[in-house]
């Protein structure tokens, strides 16, 4: 049990979304320094026969320094991880694409970094590869709850709707040598380990 690597939530700014946020999962250390692998979806858009689609990739990376990922806001430690060469097989088979009926009783398709991680915690939960995970809801809720704070304190200040980042903080290039971290693993209230 001891020494497990980490399972982490990430949140990262979306610039041009005010209050929403892009969501990753990432394997850290015990430690939780600034090494990672990251796990995640993005939208990217194809064209073929002249149309134009935008379709949701899963995506695994080597981060080497958390500071210089580009609006990365915060991490969440929200797991243990018992089967870290596990994770990525099953990642990659966790759905890109959701139905849900609209109020219309019409199909229509969800697909969002939030209902993937979602999805993602489940299938590693169920496969028996991380252990301590919480229920999604208060995950998600303590996690935006952070975020807000640190917005309220002034963490990320300069950030315009335009997407411009008039901050240290979130420019490539001049991130601080930190990433805000919450433990939530621990008992309330939970463990700041990075401010």
């Amino acid at each position: 049990m001891r020494n497990k690597p980490r399972l982490c939530l990430a949140l990262y700014a979306r610039p041009k979304h005010p209050g929403t946020y892009r969501y990753a999962l990432l394997v850290c250390t015990k430690k939780l320094d600034l090494t990672a692998e990251k796990y995640c979806v993005e939208k990217v858009a194809k064209v073929g026969d002249g149309i134009v689609s935008q379709l949701w990739v899963y995506e695994t990376s080597q981060v080497k320094d958390l500071s210089q990922e580009d609006l990365l806001l915060a991490r969440f430690v929200i797991a243990k991880v018992f089967k870290p060469e596990r994770v990525d097989d099953i990642l990659q088979r966790v759905p890109l694409h959701q139905t849900k009926l609209d109020q219309e009783e019409e199909t229509r398709e969800v697909s969002t970094s939030v209902a993937w991680v979602h999805l993602a915690l489940a299938k590693l939960r169920d496969a028996g590869v991380i252990s301590r995970l919480q229920p999604w809801q208060s995950i998600r809720g303590r996690a935006v709850r952070y975020v807000e704070q640190k917005k309220m304190a002034g963490r990320w200040e300069g950030i315009n709707n335009d997407g411009d980042a008039g901050n240290a903080n979130l420019h490539p290039g001049k991130i601080p040598t930190s990433v805000p971290t919450l433990d939530l693993l621990g008992p309330p209230p939970n463990s700041e380990v990075t401010p």
